[in-house]
């Protein structure tokens, strides 16, 4: 991964147009970086959090195995298909 070091006449510039374009550079690499970071610890959560509402939902009707269709999915706009979600309690 891309460290930005600044030394410190560069930390003292007001604008990032008047950075070299070298430290530019490795500004919004980084930033890249931080932002797909984001994204994936994001991703994460929201599918721990699917995970646990399937598994409690599947508790409060007192089974161990639910099963979810879904019929033509989509995403940006392009067709995924139909599919299927099983949520089975293991212990």
């Amino acid at each position: 991964m891309a460290q930005l070091i600044l030394n410190e006449e560069e930390k003292k510039v007001a604008s990032w147009l008047d950075m070299p374009d070298e430290t530019l550079g490795q500004r919004v690499r980084q930033m890249f970086v931080n932002m797909n970071n984001l994204l994936t610890e994001r991703e994460r959560f929201t599918i721990a959090s699917f995970a646990l509402h399937l598994a409690c939902n599947a508790a409060k009707q007192n089974t161990a195995t639910v099963t979810y269709e879904m019929k033509g999915v989509t995403f940006s706009e392009k067709g995924l298909g139909d599919w299927e979600v099983k949520v089975s309690k293991i212990s």
